[in-house]
């Protein structure tokens, strides 16, 4: 038996020790993963978090180089914007009765225009769009005497791009240049056939390719030490010398490098201006601005920053042939909530959606895209509604309408109206009862109450001037009576005991006779009284009334004497002779 309760024990604890030392070891094993996953998931971080400072290191470094790098060109506009709007949610277009928006998203800086008027978009320049009011126009012609003041002040490293066709005799015309009166003070000009370009004494010439009255696309950078010049995409001139473009001086259109004078006869078509950070600041577009009075305003429209220059030399500009004439008068939105987006669409037509994304690069022709959507009977013209079924204020209803074309019937839910709730009861709250107000649906008399922390039971309100004093009286006790300002509920307290009677003297209201007894009073203050008798004064009294006190001691003296004498006769005559009269008993008080 011993050796079978060891064996029981000793089994028993051996489990119980492999039991322990199994959780024991996968805690240990839980632990140790948790550290090991803990100290991955920390190096992984450091990484991503290196990683992520050397990426930006290296973009930073990119961009840095790709800044100053005189081969790289600004960025221009893709032929058609990569961005698309959406029309009516991507949902087939369909006649509805009412105004609709048609773009229902726009990407940022879109423009577009709804129209059921066709044209061919691949005509129309959209770098060359200008609001209404303003007409593009294929160049400005300067005879020599005008000039634009661009305001953008001259900075190392800017860019400058533009399409322009010298005319006349003039060798020093240059398009861009400043206001310096300095001579040779030309960012730019074509002369005795050459291609020259240079700031202040430093004068690059490169080619004999130019003719006059020919259209170039010139661009130029001025980046120290690396400025470069081409001339209809072929570069013409690198300097790595030291040259720098002077700072703070307006940059001019239309310039000559003359002395005292800035202007040149040229034609151009477009001019746009790089700062040194790449970032695009002007980007002019001949125009004519209608002044609303029948004459007409020629100069340039920035249409990057939305803003026109006129002409601050003497003499007009001449204007070349307008451009985008089918679109001249449209009016462009750049919003979903404009209003020309709310069309009611007709069936059985064909509508355009023509966009386009501004202030871009106007030196190469960015055609308009187009969206078209057409509207017919598979989308039905329909009638008036007529409601099948009615909506109530917790169920929908049905109503149906008929295509006047096909006589398809189309049915739409008419959502449940929802209860229209109205106050039925305003019950305010009183010392003892919470006040509700119960409102009740105009509809269907669904009703509810509600009651909010202001209509809780008030409690009641005892005030000080309300409280009345009750002085105790001879057989009642005072107290004090607290009235509510409200609801005029009372309570007692502060009792103070009765009095008791204070009772005057006694007085004697009918003296006391040897025949009757007396009577006294005394009262109190309040008006109780208390009534005594008063004895009958000494005496006897016998029957019949008479007081037969004095006769009958002497009755009895002689009664004995006559015993005593023998004389028995005598005593009774005695007795009879002073028999005495009958009185009535009066109780002593």
């Amino acid at each position: 038996m011993w050796s079978l309760c060891y064996n029981l024990t000793y089994g028993t604890n051996e489990r119980t020790n492999e039991r322990t030392n199994e959780r024991t070891n996968e805690r240990t094993n839980e632990r140790t993963n948790e550290r090991t996953n803990e100290r991955t998931n920390e190096r992984r971080r450091k990484l991503t978090i290196f990683g992520s400072l050397l990426t930006a290191v290296i973009l930073i470094g990119v961009a840095v180089i790709t800044a100053c790098a005189v081969n790289i060109k600004p960025s221009k506009a893709a032929d058609k914007p990569t961005a698309t709007p959406t029309i009516l949610d991507g949902a087939t277009p369909e006649y509805t009765g009412t105004a609709q928006k048609i773009v229902t998203d726009l990407p940022d800086g879109m423009r577009y225009y709804i129209t059921t008027e066709q044209i061919d978009p691949t005509t129309i320049d959209a770098g060359k769009i200008v609001p209404k009011g303003y007409t593009a126009l294929d160049y400005l012609k300067s005879t020599g005497t005008q000039y634009i003041d661009t305001g953008f002040k001259t900075t190392t490293g800017m860019v400058a791009r533009f399409a322009a066709e010298w005319h006349g005799s003039s060798t020093s015309d240059c398009v861009i240049g400043s206001n310096s009166t300095l001579r040779n003070y030309a960012l730019l000009r074509p002369e005795h056939g050459n291609w020259e370009f240079g700031f202040g004494n430093k004068i690059l010439t490169a080619g004999s390719n130019y003719s006059a009255n020919t259209k170039y696309m010139v661009q130029f950078s001025t980046i120290s030490r690396n400025g470069y010049l081409e001339v209809n995409n072929e570069r013409l001139i690198t300097d790595n010398s030291a040259q720098n473009t002077p700072a703070n001086i307006n940059v001019l259109l239309f310039t000559s490098a003359m002395m005292e004078s800035m202007a040149c006869r040229a034609n151009v078509y477009y001019t746009t201006i790089w700062d040194s950070a790449g970032k695009l600041v002007r980007d002019f577009v001949p125009v004519s601005k209608d002044n609303g009075d029948g004459t007409f305003t020629l100069g340039m429209y920035d249409v990057y920053n939305d803003v026109f220059y006129k002409n601050d030399g003497t003499d007009e500009f001449i204007p070349g042939e307008t451009v985008n004439t089918a679109i001249k008068d449209w009016e462009w939105s750049d919003s979903v909530d404009d209003e020309q987006n709310n069309v009611t669409l007709q069936a059985n037509t064909k509508y355009y959606v023509y966009y386009y994304t501004p202030n871009t690069d106007t030196t190469t022709v960015t055609p308009l895209a187009v969206k078209e959507f057409y509207v017919n009977c598979t989308n039905h013209v329909y009638g008036e509604w007529t409601t099948t079924t009615p909506a109530t204020c917790t169920t929908d209803g049905v109503r149906e309408h008929t295509c006047t074309g096909c006589g398809h019937t189309e049915n739409e839910v008419i959502p449940a109206t929802g209860h229209d709730y109205q106050i039925a009861d305003d019950v305010p709250a009183t010392c003892t009862e919470a006040g509700y107000t119960r409102y009740e649906c105009t509809h269907c008399h669904d009703d509810y109450q509600t009651s909010g922390a202001e209509q809780k039971p008030l409690g009641h309100q005892y005030l000080p001037e309300n409280d009345t004093v009750t002085q105790p009286s001879c057989t009642e006790a005072g107290y004090t009576t607290h009235i509510c300002e409200r609801c005029r509920h009372t309570y007692q307290s502060d009792y103070v005991p009765a009095t008791g009677h204070n009772y005057s003297t006694w007085t004697t209201t009918e003296p006391a006779t040897t025949e009757h007894a007396g009577e006294q009073k005394r009262t109190c203050h309040c008006g109780a009284e208390q009534v005594r008798t008063i004895p009958a004064l000494a005496g006897t009294t016998t029957d019949g009334g008479k007081d037969n006190t004095a006769p009958l001691l002497w009755g009895i003296i002689i009664g004995v004497i006559a015993v005593l004498a023998g004389c028995g006769g005598l005593a009774w005559l005695l007795i009879v002779l002073f028999k005495p009269k009958k009185k009535e008993k009066v109780a002593a008080a």
